[in-house]
Parts: C-alpha cells; structure tokens; sequence
C-alpha cells in the first residue's frame, strides 16, 4: 500500500499543475478577497479530494471482494480475464452456474449486448459438425436458454413459388445470387405446370431483398423482357462503364406482372424494380425502395483482407439514378393489417329478405337464384381465400386484385385487336 503512495505522489503533482476549472477559481478569489480566501478556498477543494478518495478506496475494495469471489466460484483465473473476451469468459462461467445463479447471469448476459454483430458470428463460426452451445435471453423467460446446434454449411434458397389462385402465381426473391436466375426460370416452368396452363399473372415479391450479385438480378430481369437495356454502370474509369441488355424472349409471354416493394428492397431489387418500370413491363407496388445505386468493387490486399470502394453508379434503362433516391412505386400501398368485419363476434351482420328462409324469390332473378345456390360453396370457398389472404398480406391482396384487372384489360385489347 506505501509503494502505490508513492507511485501517486508524481502523478498528483503533475495534476495539481494541470489548468483547470479550479484553478482559475483560485486565481479569481485570491486577486478579489485575498491570500487567506484563497488558502481557505483551496483546504475545501484538499478536503473534497480526500472524501472522494475515502469513497472511491471503500466502493472499489469491496467490488473487488464480490469479484474475486465470484472468480474463485466460477474458476476463472487472472489469466482468464487478461486473454479471454467477454463472450468467452461468460460461456466460461455458464458451463459451472447453477440455477440458484440463473438471474445474476442474466444480467452478466446483458454486458454482451453492446457487442457487434460482427464480433458475435465470428465467435459462432467454426468446422462444420462442430457442436455450440448458445446462451440466449428471451422476454417472458425467467432464465436463460440453453441452445446447443451443429455448425453446418447452410444453402440459402433463394426463391419460393406458390399459386394464389387459378392461373394466378406468386413467385418471392429473398436474395440475388448466382443461382436465383436459373431457379427464377425452372420456378416459373413449375408454376405453369402445376397450374395446368400459362399463368395469366404473376406477383414478383422483391420485398425486404437486400440485393446481391448483379448479373442474377440482370438475369431476373431478362426473364420478363424481350428487348432493351436492363441497367448499366459509370464511373471515374473507363473500366466502370458497363451495358447490360435483354435477350429477346419472355418466359411469362406478355402475362401481367406486378412487382412488391418497400424499404428493405435495395440494390440489386432496384435494378429489377427499375428496369421492369421503365420498360413499362410491370406495376410497381408497394412503398419506395432504400436507394442503393452504387458498385462496390473488393481489392484484395492479402489472403485474408481487402478494401472495398465505391467504383460506380447503377442507372436504370431510362438513365434514372437510384443512389439515395430509390424507386418509387406506381401504386403506393402500405403494409396494413386488415380485419374484417366477420372477426369480430360481437358484430352482428345486417340482414336482407334475401338472407331469410324461406323468403319469396324475385321471378326476374329466377335463373340468378339458381346459379347463385349451385355455387354458393364455391363463392363460399374463394371469399374466404380472399379474406385470409387480405389478413396474412394486404400488399400482396392488392397485387392479385390488380392483377385481375390488368388481364381483363389485355384480354379487351386483344380481341379489339
């Protein structure tokens, strides 16, 4: 304890020189009222040090007490604590806690929030067939949880397909990559085949796509057009300028094509969203896009790092920049949660004479009725699928209602033509 006296005494001579707020203060009271002032003033601010000391001394001798006997319980030597981090010292101490401890280490747990998501999938990787043991806090669990996994190489499908409804598809795109052109095309094939026919419209779901590899949203694109430019780059280099062009076939045939978007659709989803819109191809809908228009180009400095800039711009067909700007969709149509009506059981539905049993039958409508009877388990049927629909995803009703309506317009055009 005298040795770490005298280790302070230099450095509280080097502060009490230091120019401060203090200082100034005593140079103000000992020039207005005088030395003695100015030497009562100064034992005051000697007296607050030494309170301040006395305080500091007393709390932190009796944290270390709870550390060191927290350390001696869990095993975790000084070693530990200079090598390991926070995430590897806590796994440490979770491997000896028993459930008397669970609540104290629910709030240790809590010291590793402020780690980077970086840093935390970094501690998750390893071999695969390796087995990790994860700690997870969850609200409304009183303790937490114990989660143990096999690391895996994991393939990440990319696109998914359903039919909404007769001659009606659905086909989502989560992320571009070097594959999602193929799978877009063998979706679409498999779409027309288990509708039993060409799909009359399809709903593209670029929603919450961060993006990806350009040539698979250029090959997405070229899926749905015939001919034209697609996107193409510039830059401060000769090397950055680039065209990309469709091939002249549509695998849709000209069926209406309604595109969803919204903030989370960025990057690559631009360059579809983008070239779809200004080739009058499709409908955008949905809300605008997060406007990431630029090309970022890796240059490895070594086997394990490299340096990432900014080369370029993307520009859709029409020589529209997206950086900072997005899409903005042809028809804007928040994400509501629709509720019906018929959800809630205290509403009671206002009645008709047609609703009655029993009731007299207008003889105008007497073939109406009939047909109306003959079918009513199939109205039945498609309105509640409408209903679900409209509740699981009020973008996506909107879109197959749109839908509907462009094709009946094309089917008009067609026959005038």
């Amino acid at each position: 304890m005298f040795d770490d006296i005298l280790a302070a005494i230099p450095f509280g001579i080097i502060l009490a020189f230091t120019i401060g707020p203090v200082f100034f203060v005593l140079l103000e009271t000992s020039a207005t009222k005088g030395f003695k002032s100015a030497l009562i003033f100064d034992c005051g601010v000697m007296l607050a040090d030494i309170l301040f000391i006395f305080v500091a001394f007393y709390s932190t001798n009796r944290l270390l007490e709870k550390v060191k006997d927290f350390a001696d319980k869990y095993g975790i030597g000084s070693d530990d604590i200079k090598n390991l981090s926070i995430a590897a010292l806590l796994s440490k101490m979770m491997n000896g806690a028993d459930n008397d401890d669970y609540n104290f280490m629910s709030n240790l747990m809590n010291l590793a929030k402020g780690m980077g998501l970086s840093e935390a999938v970094k501690l998750m990787r390893g071999k695969p067939g390796d087995a990790i043991e994860l700690v997870i806090t969850r609200e409304g669990e009183p303790k937490p949880l114990k989660i143990k996994i096999v690391r895996a190489i994991i393939k990440v499908k990319s696109v998914k397909k359903r039919i909404l409804e007769k001659d009606y598809a659905y086909l989502r795109i989560s992320s571009f990559q070097s594959q999602t052109t193929t799978s877009t095309r063998d979706a679409i094939k498999e779409l027309m085949k288990e509708n039993k026919a060409n799909i009359k419209g399809l709903v593209l779901d670029l929603r919450d796509n961060p993006g990806g590899v350009l040539n698979g949203a250029v090959g997405v694109s070229d899926v749905f057009l015939r001919k034209g430019r697609i996107v193409y780059t510039e830059g401060r280099v000769d090397d950055a300028v680039l065209n990309y062009d469709a091939a002249p076939d549509d695998l849709l045939e000209d069926a209406p094509l309604v595109v969803l978007v919204n903030q989370g659709s960025a990057s690559a989803s631009e360059i579809v969203a983008g070239a779809l819109q200004d080739h009058k191809r499709a409908l955008i809908l949905g809300t605008k896009t997060f406007g990431k228009g630029s090309v970022q180009t890796v240059l490895p400095l070594d086997e394990k790092t490299g340096l990432k800039l900014t080369t370029a711009r993307y520009f859709t067909p029409s020589g529209r920049s997206i950086q900072a700007k997005g899409i903005e969709p042809d028809i804007i149509v928040e994400a509501l949660e629709f509720k019906s009506k018929e959800s809630d059981t205290n509403t009671v539905s206002p009645l008709s004479e047609s609703d009655l049993t029993g009731h007299l039958s207008n003889p105008n409508n007497k073939k109406k009725d009939e047909i109306t009877n003959e079918n009513s388990a199939d109205d039945k049927l498609v309105s509640t699928e409408k209903k679900s629909l409209a509740q699981e995803d009020y973008q996506l009703y909107e879109a197959l209602n749109i839908l509907k309506s462009m094709n009946l317009v094309r089917l008009m055009n067609l026959k005038k033509g």
